[in-house]
């Protein structure tokens, strides 16, 4: 399986961004790195206990804060969410099925 990296993106909105992240760990696609990029907000991961790594980004807007997220990832394939984007189950998968064929 192809690892695929989750840039989600937030900015002074930290209830959407655990959000997005469950979503994301919701998958049924099982490699996926999640990256939230805290785009000059104060998003506390201490009491997350999967695995996610929090990036900060300075407040420049939501491409700048994607950039930030794409130059950390580490997957073959990369998916973008904004803190509000709920993703279904098999969001992931199928995108990762539709370009793999």
């Amino acid at each position: 399986m192809s690892l695929v990296t989750a840039v989600i993106t937030t900015c002074v909105r930290p209830q959407y961004g655990y959000e997005a992240l469950a979503a994301v760990w919701a998958e049924t696609y099982r490699e996926v790195e999640c990256l939230l990029v805290d785009d000059g907000g104060t998003f506390d991961a201490s009491g997350i206990d999967r695995d996610v790594r929090v990036l900060r980004s300075d407040g420049r807007g939501v491409a700048q804060a994607r950039n930030v997220g794409l130059a950390a990832a580490r997957g073959e394939f990369v998916i973008f969410l904004d803190d509000d984007d709920v993703a279904l189950p098999h969001r992931i998968s199928t995108l990762v099925d539709a370009v793999t064929r």
